[in-house]
């Protein structure tokens, strides 16, 4: 029989690690980020320059 002092450590959640390539003006990374806090730890790369970004996509000021 256990006893109470003996009980099992509380199991940390680990994050899932994603990266997203070329992400336009890094609105699905954004979503998923809101949609799951707790379950993703996200890297969101871009293949335009942040000066591009921005002239390209006017709405990923906001974001990024």
């Amino acid at each position: 029989m256990a006893n109470a002092d003996s009980a099992a450590p509380e199991k940390k959640m680990l994050k899932l690690r994603v990266l997203t390539l070329g992400d336009g003006n890094f609105s699905f990374s954004l979503a998923l980020a809101k949609k799951f806090p707790d379950k993703y730890q996200i890297t969101a790369t871009s293949f335009d320059s942040e000066k591009e970004l921005f002239e390209k996509f006017k709405e990923s000021v906001a974001i990024v």
